[in-house]
């Protein structure tokens, strides 16, 4: 279990457990919308899933994007006026990591949480699909699945005012799910 801790030490507990268990439905479901797309968009197309070099550097690109995700949640922290932030992996959980180690603004944390998706995701997945590029499409479908945590934590807060502050719980380590 994962906790966050808003207002008065009010822990808001996400498991990453289940949140790995609805990534992959979420990115398979994806995966397959974005591959109807392409082919209605492009009529005669055909998409092929053979294995070569080319799906090497795809996976290759995707794992380098995964720190790059988590980076933009601490340029976002610091951009918003917070300066304590630890990243760390977690392989036996399956997460990479960039925690705010100390009380901020709720609306700060809620723009912290959704902007990997905002400027990486989302922008590679309209591209792709707007040039007829799998690769790029389904890039951004991945990068989109990989933010199921973040969007649980964008859900999770919703009901706190704006006058609350977040942070991810130091005893845990680094906890941000």
């Amino acid at each position: 279990m994962e906790k966050l801790y808003c207002g008065t030490e009010i822990p808001v507990i996400i498991s990453t457990k289940k949140l790995n268990l609805i990534s992959v439905p979420v990115c398979l479901g994806l995966l397959l919308l974005s591959g109807a797309l392409l082919v209605l968009r492009t009529p005669g197309a055909q998409v092929s899933f053979d294995f070569d070099w080319r799906l090497l550097v795809f996976m290759f690109a995707f794992l380098l994007l995964i720190p790059v995700h988590e980076l933009v949640h601490g340029i976002c922290y610091k951009l918003l006026g917070h300066t304590e932030t630890k990243y760390s992996v977690d392989f036996k959980k399956m997460v990479v990591l960039a925690a705010a180690q100390s009380p901020m603004a709720i609306n700060a944390y809620r723009w912290s949480a959704a902007m990997p998706t905002l400027v990486m995701a989302l922008p590679l997945y309209i591209a792709g699909l707007a040039a007829g590029s799998l690769g790029l499409t389904m890039m951004g479908a991945l990068l989109m699945a990989s933010g199921v945590g973040d969007i649980a934590i964008l859900l999770a807060l919703r009901k706190y005012p704006a006058t609350a502050r977040a942070y991810d719980h130091p005893s845990d380590g680094v906890s941000r799910p």
